[in-house]
């Protein structure tokens, strides 16, 4: 379970999206599932015991 006992549960998809916004950055339906297909992969490496 992580380190020392934390596990990583993921990202605030509306504070993620509000920061894109502000920095101008506009992602397509096909970005956003890569965006979250490389989170579960990172978020999996993050848990991994």
């Amino acid at each position: 379970m992580g380190l020392a006992g934390v596990r990583y549960l993921g990202l605030d998809y509306g504070a993620v999206g509000h920061g894109f916004d502000l920095a101008g950055i506009a992602l397509t339906p096909s970005e956003w599932a890569d965006f979250r297909t490389i989170e579960a992969g990172a978020a999996e490496e993050l848990n991994r015991e």
